[in-house]
């Protein structure tokens, strides 16, 4: 076979079917006497992610070819035809899909060809070896595989020097059998080799794919064990919070029932009682006015039971102790304390509520608060949703026009 010429064609995609364009893309032929690979061409694909170039080079034999892209092998082979006229051989690598370091093929340059005519096209592998198809193997305890051109002419060396009278036949040596069976061991080898490969590539691939697994195991044990630890600090801290409010109200309540258990069991200047009692009371009704409440303490009678002594000044407050002896409980006495609260004079004066009908909440709040009025403010449904909408006062209390004194509020409800 005699080579002038070679033409080469290939198309690169994306893993979206998309033409991968001005990517450079090196082909190489593997040279058997420098046992190394030379560079044929280095050129970017085009609009269309296709390469399509013709290499002017001779060749005794159709070499030996891959395809490189980013220093990374994408083809090992493609579907070669020779046209003996133009002595051009045409390789075609069909089209290859391009995944970030692996490469596969997604058209065949021909859906018909066979073994023995495309090897190449085929996803990429991490450790590439031609040995067996080139013949080259050098691994310890292993014979090194000769190409059919050696070896045939071997085979004639060897038959002259046994019989010499085949060297004047030697021409005429028939060795399409040979030939026919060092091709099929060709073939056998090339596949195992592509075969092992695509192995490899499963392997590590599913090696990688579990490890990544373990390590997401690894960090979800870790993140659960992370989420007890809080959850349980967390219901540490809340039980102990509990448990120091529990022991406080305790302790608040043993300091009363003492404090109590005191004033029931010793003398009691009745004026002072008067004053401590008046005094409370004061101070609940302060406490419901500054809250804002309409509610309001009035004439308040406390009835005091206790046994009177001295000059009638000081009194001893009736506990369970007194009232169990018929003789002590006959000889208790009862006080009336009568409390009056007094009216603030910010109160005293009332005013007349306004209608507030059809206003909004702010136009209510601004003019209740320049009447001395604070707002309580509602929300709910009208009788008749037409007259009121959404946001006006429909409803109020006290009723438009009524008496009510200064810092009270007044309860408006207000149309949803």
């Amino acid at each position: 076979m005699s080579i002038a010429r070679l033409m080469v064609r290939a198309k690169l995609v994306d893993e979206n079917n998309k033409p991968i364009s001005g990517r450079r893309v090196l082909l190489q032929s593997f040279e058997i006497g420098r046992n190394t690979w030379i560079n044929l061409i280095n050129n970017p694909t085009n609009n269309d992610g296709e390469i399509n170039t013709a290499v002017n080079r001779a060749f005794t034999a159709a070499p030996m070819i891959q395809l490189l892209s980013n220093t990374q092998v994408i083809s090992e082979g493609g579907l070669v035809q020779y046209d003996s006229t133009t002595r051009v051989l045409n390789i075609d690598f069909g089209v290859i899909e391009i995944l970030d370091n692996e490469a596969y093929p997604l058209i065949p340059a021909d859906a018909n060809n066979t073994l023995k005519k495309q090897v190449g096209g085929l996803p990429k592998r991490q450790n590439i070896s031609f040995t067996p198809m080139l013949g080259v193997l050098s691994q310890p305890g292993v014979l090194s595989f000769k190409r059919t051109e050696d070896l045939k002419a071997e085979i004639l060396k060897e038959s002259a020097t046994i019989n010499p009278s085949v060297a004047a036949t030697a021409t005429k040596f028939d060795t399409s059998k040979y030939q026919t069976l060092l091709d099929r061991v060709e073939v056998d080898l090339a596949q195992q080799s592509i075969s092992k490969g695509i192995l490899e590539v499963n392997y590590n691939k599913t090696r990688a794919e579990l490890l990544i697994k373990d390590e997401h195991l690894v960090k979800m044990r870790l993140e659960t064990q992370q989420l007890r630890e809080d959850l349980e600090r967390q219901k540490q801290e809340e039980i102990k919070k509990l448990q120091n409010t529990f022991e406080k109200k305790v302790a608040d309540l043993t300091k009363k029932t003492s404090t109590l258990e005191k004033q029931l069991g010793s003398e009691t200047d009745i004026l002072s009682l008067q004053r401590s009692i008046s005094a409370g009371l004061e101070n609940f009704s302060k406490q419901q006015s500054q809250s804002g409440s309409n509610l309001r303490l009035g004439r308040v009678q406390v009835n005091v039971k206790g046994l009177f002594s001295g000059s009638g000044d000081r009194i001893t407050l009736a506990d369970s102790r007194l009232l169990e002896n018929a003789t002590n409980a006959a000889a208790l006495s009862e006080m009336v304390i009568e409390y009056l609260p007094e009216v603030p004079e910010e109160e005293s004066s009332q005013t007349n509520v306004p209608d507030l009908s059809g206003l909004s909440e702010s136009a209510v709040a601004r003019l209740l608060r320049e009447l001395g009025f604070g707002l309580d403010a509602a929300y709910g449904d009208p009788d008749d949703p037409k007259q009121f909408g959404a946001g006006q006062a429909f409803r109020q209390s006290p009723a438009a026009g009524e008496k009510l004194a200064k810092g009270r509020k007044v309860l408006v409800i207000f149309a949803h």
